[in-house]
């Protein structure tokens, strides 16, 4: 079920508007939004498409299609100011990375792109290459080594910042995964 205050947001900005074109957007990512919108759950698994590489464990790069995926579907959310949808990519972004103990690479130079500096997807993306892959990931072969500059020392700033924070404690979305949603609408997550 969706928040009362994101059902009021949509129908309060289309209400005017009969279309609305989201050229930069593709049809799948908006058919996850319009799955999210009757059932408040984000479907960013296709069991045809995405098919994920095993992991023989000599390769030294992992691709899978549902992190680029949820990253869309965040960036649509974003987009579209629905802070419930963002929020909930978010939120699978993290459960994915507990349930695989993997992290995104190779889609830091498209959030980059897109959002702004003080984004939580991008705070996310960060926390994840400093909490698991100690920095590591952004050296080739990974994609993200030809990450933005920004990208690169967000990433160095970091990893200095919390190299004895890191032996001690629990990794920020371990204690708080609120803390990369936005919430400016929508009411706080429940703990």
């Amino acid at each position: 079920m969706l928040p009362l205050a994101t059902k009021a947001y949509l129908c309060e900005h289309f209400a005017a508007q009969q279309f609305c074109w989201l050229r930069e957007h593709d049809a799948a990512t908006a058919q996850l939004y319009r799955l999210f919108l009757y059932t408040g759950k984000v479907y960013s698994i296709d069991e045809a498409s995405d098919q994920d590489t095993v992991d023989d464990g000599d390769a030294e790069t992992h691709e899978d299609a549902e992190w680029t995926k949820l990253a869309h579907a965040y960036l649509l959310g974003r987009t579209i100011r629905d802070e419930a949808f963002a929020n909930a990519c978010v939120t699978a972004i993290i459960e994915k990375v507990k349930a695989t103990e993997r992290f995104p690479t190779g889609i830091a130079c498209e959030v980059y792109a897109n959002t702004l500096s003080r984004d939580s997807l991008r705070r996310l993306i960060v926390h994840l290459h400093v909490w698991i892959g100690e920095g590591d990931c952004v050296y080739p072969p990974h994609e993200d080594a030809d990450g933005p500059r920004t990208f690169l020392r967000d990433v160095r700033l970091e990893l200095r910042k919390t190299r004895r924070l890191r032996e001690e404690q629990e990794a920020p979305w371990e204690v708080d995964r609120c803390a990369y949603h936005v919430h400016e609408v929508t009411e706080r997550c429940q703990k």
